[in-house]
C-alpha cells in the first residue's frame, strides 16, 4: 500500500499508458448494409407511407425521428427540398431531393389528402408516425426480401432504419461527394464534425447532391 507522501508525489494516472494500448472498440457497420440491400427493402415494404419514410432515411442519411418530424411545411417539391428538423445538436438543415423522392412524396399525399395533421407521416390515429412502428415494418421487409433474417440479433446481420444512414454515407463518399456537403445533408452537429466556418449554398448542395444519388428504382 502506499504511504500517504508517495500517493501525493503522483502527478498522473498510472494507468494511462495501458488505457493508451487500448483501442476503442466500435461495432463495424452491418454486413447489410448496402445500396443494393436498400433498394430491394424499400420494394418489399407494401405500405406507401412506410415506403416513403424509407425513401427518404435512404435519399438523405436522415435519423429516423427527423424523417418522421418533417411536416407539409417543410416540403417543397417545386424546388426540390425538405426541412429537417430535430437535427442532432438542436439545429435544422434545409436538404435536397431527388424526383425520385419527389414522386414517391406526392404519390404518398394523395392517398393521405384528408389528413389534418401538421405532419406528412401520420399515424392512423391522425398524430406523428412512431418510432416503432418503422423500425418494425423496417425488420419486416427486410426479412422478406432476404436481407437480413427477422429474427437476426447480431449487430453486424441486422438492418435497422439507421442502417440507411450508414448506406447513404457509403454511397455518397463511393460516388466522390464533398465531404463537407457530406456532412451538410447528414446533419452532423457541429461541435462534432461541422465545420462552423464553411457555409453552404443549398443550390450547390443540390447539384453535388444530384450528381451523386442513385436510384431506387420505383
Amino acid at each position: 500500500m502506499l504511504k500517504r507522501d508517495e500517493f501525493e508525489s503522483i502527478t498522473s494516472n498510472p494507468a494511462a499508458v495501458v488505457m493508451e494500448e487500448i483501442s476503442r472498440i466500435r461495432p463495424d457497420r452491418p454486413d447489410c448494409a448496402t445500396w443494393e440491400n436498400a433498394c430491394k427493402l424499400i420494394h418489399a415494404i407494401p405500405d406507401p407511407r412506410d415506403k416513403t419514410v424509407a425513401i427518404i432515411l435512404a435519399k438523405t442519411g436522415a435519423r429516423l425521428l427527423e424523417a418522421l418530424s418533417i411536416e407539409e411545411d417543410d416540403v417543397d417539391l417545386e424546388k426540390g427540398f425538405i426541412r429537417l428538423r430535430e437535427r442532432k445538436g438542436g439545429g435544422q438543415t434545409v436538404v435536397p431531393i431527388d424526383d425520385e423522392t419527389i414522386y414517391a412524396i406526392k404519390r404518398y399525399q394523395f392517398i393521405n389528402v384528408d389528413s389534418d395533421s401538421p405532419y406528412l407521416f401520420t399515424s392512423n390515429l391522425g398524430g406523428r408516425l412512431s418510432k416503432e412502428r418503422i423500425r418494425r415494418e423496417v425488420k419486416a421487409a427486410a426479412d422478406r426480401a432476404g436481407v437480413a433474417p427477422k429474427e437476426e440479433r447480431r449487430f453486424e446481420k441486422k438492418f435497422t432504419p439507421h442502417t440507411f444512414r450508414t448506406v447513404f454515407t457509403t454511397l455518397m463518399r463511393k460516388q466522390g461527394m464533398k465531404p463537407y456537403i457530406l456532412k451538410y445533408i447528414r446533419g452532423d452537429a457541429k461541435t462534432e464534425t461541422m465545420d462552423i466556418y464553411t457555409r453552404i449554398d443549398r443550390d450547390d448542395a443540390k447539384e453535388e447532391y444530384l450528381n451523386c444519388v442513385k436510384e431506387i428504382g420505383l
